[in-house]
């Protein structure tokens, strides 16, 4: 009797799908405070100010500075950040880290054993962040994510991989320094290896 003929089983794959290690970026809210308040920069609005702060960072930590800034500023109808705001920010956040509720380190924002998670938008037109914004071990975990997936890939692959993931159309200059960093960073710890193409190790 002739062999039964094979069976091919066709799987369709959707590139443009997101991975399903990401989570959606969304864009930080400052909880509402009471209609009636001081002036920002009073210092009668720290209490509230710091407790603005501290539920921006803990959900969606770690954020930078700025970002937070933007969401408790936002809040509070302000259009600006003058220099007494940002003292008034300053000190509220400097309340918190003595308090040991956040954690700050250079520009960064995060509650203790807070870990990066990869935070991308998941539809065209979906808020985004600009590559400054995004913290420096969570571009690092995006790409070892993106090497596991794809394998052994030459960088200019990856880096545009990595940019269609966060909604980057163009891959300026400061986009690609962020990714050299990085790459770097990840060689330099024994995570990549930087041969002909850039491969995870073993």
């Amino acid at each position: 009797a002739a062999p039964a003929a094979p069976t091919v089983e066709i799987e369709s794959v959707d590139f443009e799908a997101k991975p399903e290690w990401v989570t959606e970026y969304v864009e930080p809210q400052a909880p509402t405070g009471p209609s009636s308040r001081s002036e920002f920069h009073d210092s009668d609005s720290r209490c509230l100010i710091s407790w603005q702060i501290q539920r921006v960072v803990e959900i969606h930590g770690p954020i930078h500075c700025d970002a937070v800034l933007r969401a408790v500023r936002a809040e509070w109808g302000l259009n600006r950040a003058g220099k007494r705001m940002r003292d008034a920010f300053a000190r509220a956040t400097g309340h918190l880290c003595r308090s040991q509720s956040i954690e700050q380190e250079d520009d960064w924002l995060r509650c203790p054993d807070q870990g990066p998670s990869v935070r991308v938008p998941m539809f065209d037109g979906a808020p985004r962040r600009p590559v400054g914004e995004v913290p420096t071990e969570e571009i690092q975990r995006a790409l070892l994510l993106l090497l596991n997936d794809a394998g052994p890939s030459s960088p200019e692959n990856l880096r545009q991989a990595w940019g269609r993931l966060y909604g980057w159309a163009r891959i300026g200059a400061d986009i690609e320094i962020a990714f050299e960093r990085a790459v770097r960073a990840l060689v330099a710890a024994s995570r990549v290896r930087d041969l002909d193409l850039l491969r995870l190790v073993e």
